[in-house]
């Protein structure tokens, strides 16, 4: 939770120029208790002066499994319903950022595979980033369906340029789809 709150300074600095700063809010509860008891009021609290127009909601459990989550794990369930309430009171534009882990690959691809599908059935568009077997969701939603296609080109294009600046020339095993 600390480092969340000091991320605000992180993300003042990739606001663009004209676009007013925007407010970081933490739910300090911890997952799965925060699903959906603190989650909707944390989200009130980003509606506070007005309808959020956009926002980022990180979401990183040990794992996501197919058929329920153990302790800090997600499922389809309440992945769908984290989705679904990132998305309520109306934003003009959501990204969910979700993380999942583990070194069973006959277990993890359908369970990224899943994952994915949460987003789509929700309404929207991921890029999946993975190393090892570590990977990275990143699902974005905007009420234009032609602005989210053209979001996930954008974010995925920057994503392929930060990790070629990152690894200079220690190339390390890296896909994004």
């Amino acid at each position: 939770m600390t480092g969340l709150q000091a991320f605000g300074s992180t993300l003042a600095g990739l606001v663009p120029r004209g676009l007013p700063p925007a407010a970081l809010v933490a739910c300090g509860t911890p997952y799965p208790q925060s699903m959906p008891s603190s989650l909707q009021p944390t989200l009130q609290s980003w509606s506070s002066g007005g309808p959020a127009p956009r926002r980022l909601g990180y979401l990183d459990p040990n794992r996501y499994r197919l058929a329920g989550g153990n302790g800090p794990e997600t499922s389809s369930v309440d992945h769908r319903l984290w989705l679904e309430t990132l998305r309520s009171s109306d934003p003009q534009f959501a990204v969910s950022v979700h993380f999942t882990a583990h070194n069973n690959w006959p277990s993890l691809r359908p369970e990224v595979a899943e994952l994915q599908r949460d987003a789509t059935d929700a309404g929207y568009s991921s890029v999946t980033c993975r190393h090892s077997y570590f990977h990275t969701v990143v699902s974005l939603f905007h009420h234009d369906v032609r602005k989210t296609a053209e979001l996930r080109v954008t974010l995925r294009a920057r994503i392929v340029a930060a990790w070629q600046r990152w690894c200079g020339r220690t190339p390390r095993a890296f896909e994004i789809t």
